[in-house]
């Protein structure tokens, strides 16, 4: 199946956080910058041995599944102060995870059998249980959620189930890509055979498929106003720009890409990494306003986006040790410039996250380090537990600005 890579994943480490002292950051220009201390750490409740993959955050909550070979919870902690706010039991691994408009679904297991549970966050309260539907990859949006799902006859189809009281909607039979997106009333997606497609979100009924040659593998992202769908082409050498409406094809740009999920949309302008660096084109048009070269050599990586401008991570950043390296570098598609780069070491694009005035990269060697957007200064460092990955532990933010990791235990830090 091909769920787990449709899955955005957050696995585990282990260790102690440091104490809070000033020291040399991870910026690799010798600054200096306050050294974050741990604000809270949760371990699993006993019967379950370790986090998993998933992690989603919903209404002041931070809700993870802890898990034993063959079973698992799912948990609501306190973003806060990471209090147990309450668990729900499930007699397998829960795999998959989607919160909004309240509550959490979860699922787990696969074509043969898979379980699909419904919680509301600020309670517990259980809403519905669901065995009707195959294992996939769920969002939740509109008052229902929506999963795509792989079933016991080798078909997939999306199933909306309603958010109430699980009850099906409706349902649509095609063969969907890795990713996803909505708006408008809509979903889209890129089929196996190589279209961008869209169902009404109410009824599911086929709204448009398109004939150009899109990647089921690409990245799809939407306009802002939600008018224009984004995609790359199968050979991976141009962007197609689709009108949401209708499917009509609203312009091609050739980009000279890495990979099908490197794009970006910040305001006016789509961004797409390349072989040089970072291409800005036009959101509206397609038209090419420019090639902005990095400074170091660019990497198949997702581009991250927030305060308006572009973050990138270029050089050795798939290696571990003491000759690798990585830069982190902040792009304006508005000025079609660099604005500043930083030495990481090692770095890799998972890593980062964004509150309202840092960006947050974790480094392979334990340390999570903050920068101001304007000039890439480094505000302050916090070390992470000793065995953390970077290549799959990506801290998030959630919604009192805690940043949180997880492994053997659930790390949380003050941003």
């Amino acid at each position: 199946m091909r769920g787990p890579n449709r899955r955005q994943f957050l696995l585990a480490s282990g260790g102690v956080a440091g104490a809070a002292i000033l020291g040399v950051g991870c910026g690799g220009s010798g600054q200096r910058a306050e050294k974050r201390p741990l604000a809270w750490s949760v371990r699993p409740l006993n019967g379950d041995i370790h986090w998993s993959q998933e992690m989603v955050a919903c209404d002041g909550a931070f809700v993870v599944v802890g898990t034993t070979p063959d079973a698992s919870s799912l948990y609501a902690l306190d973003a806060g102060t990471g209090a147990v706010r309450w668990r729900v039991q499930a007699p397998l691994v829960l795999e998959a995870l989607a919160a909004a408009d309240g509550v959490v679904v979860a699922g787990g297991g696969g074509r043969a059998g898979a379980l699909w549970v419904c919680v509301d966050v600020k309670t517990g309260a259980e809403r519905w249980r669901s065995t009707s539907v195959g294992f996939g990859v769920p969002t939740v949006g509109d008052g229902n959620a929506y999963i795509y799902a792989d079933e016991a006859d080798g078909t997939q189809r999306i199933h909306a189930l309603g958010l109430a009281d699980g009850r099906e909607r409706w349902s649509a039979a095609g063969s969907f890509g890795y990713h996803t997106a909505s708006s408008n009333g809509a979903v889209y997606a890129i089929t196996d055979d190589k279209r961008a497609t869209a169902v009404a979100a109410d009824t599911g009924a086929k709204l448009w498929a398109a004939d150009r040659g899109a990647s089921p593998r690409s990245r799809i992202i939407t306009s802002a106003d939600g008018r224009t769908l984004y995609s790359m082409a199968s050979d991976g050498g141009s962007v197609l720009a689709y009108d949401t409406a209708s499917g009509r094809t609203r312009w091609t740009a050739p980009t000279r890409a890495l990979g099908v999920a490197s794009m970006a949309a910040v305001g006016p302008s789509l961004t797409v990494m390349t072989t040089r660096g970072v291409l800005i084109l036009d959101a509206a048009t397609g038209t090419r306003r420019a090639e902005v070269e990095t400074a170091d050599r660019p990497g198949d990586q997702t581009l991250f986006s927030a305060h308006g401008l572009v973050y990138a991570y270029t050089g050795d950043a798939g290696s571990v040790g003491a000759e690798s390296h990585g830069r982190l570098e902040a792009i304006d598609p508005v000025a079609c410039a660099s604005r500043w780069n930083v030495n990481t070491r090692t770095c890799a694009a998972s890593s980062l996250c964004a509150t309202a005035d840092t960006v947050c990269a974790a480094t392979k060697d334990s340390v999570l380090d903050a920068y101001t957007p304007d000039t890439g200064r480094l505000r302050w460092t916090a070390d992470l537990p000793d065995d953390a990955s970077v290549m799959s532990n990506a801290p998030r933010v959630y919604t009192d600005g805690k940043i949180c990791t997880a492994g053997d235990r659930v790390y949380a830090f003050s941003a």
